[in-house]
């Protein structure tokens, strides 16, 4: 499933935990993938409280499933 994380105009896949570019009008560009590990400091700490917690959410998933 995609998850919307508005604060920093991403998606993320919610399996692959890949993130993705949104447009301003809301689409998302499929050709900018980038995974949740390569993400930037300055990312994190743009995103919002909701979002923060979603992120955490997914990643704990993750190694929960590991």
């Amino acid at each position: 499933m995609i998850i919307l994380l508005e604060s920093v105009a991403t998606a993320i896949d919610d399996e692959t935990l890949i993130t993705y570019a949104m447009y301003n009008n809301g689409h998302v560009d499929w050709s900018s993938e980038l995974p949740l590990s390569s993400c930037n400091e300055n990312w994190y700490s743009s995103l919002s409280k909701e979002d923060k917690l979603t992120i955490e959410h997914l990643k704990d998933v993750k190694n929960y499933l590991r």
